[in-house]
């Protein structure tokens, strides 16, 4: 497996990186635990695009002036 996907490997990449990085990908065991800890999160990631600077420039404005017009909820938040 691992020739064939150096054959397939990016020009930007090294070999021996490349190497190591098929080793991991290989490893099931590696990565049915990865799984089982993704799965196990309760915590994801909600914004889509939107970068958590500007959901917190968003919240702060809520916050200072009251606005009703917010994308969010600002009870829901915590603040």
């Amino acid at each position: 497996m691992q020739d064939l996907g150096l054959m397939n490997r990016p020009k930007n990449i090294p070999v021996d990186d490349f190497s190591q990085m098929l080793r991991l990908w290989s490893n099931k065991d590696r990565c049915l635990r990865a799984k089982e800890i993704r799965m196990s999160q309760k915590n994801t990631h909600t914004a889509g695009p939107t970068s958590f600077a500007i959901i917190r420039e968003e919240m702060v404005i809520c916050l200072k002036f009251s606005s009703d017009s917010c994308s969010f909820n600002v009870k829901d938040t915590g603040f």
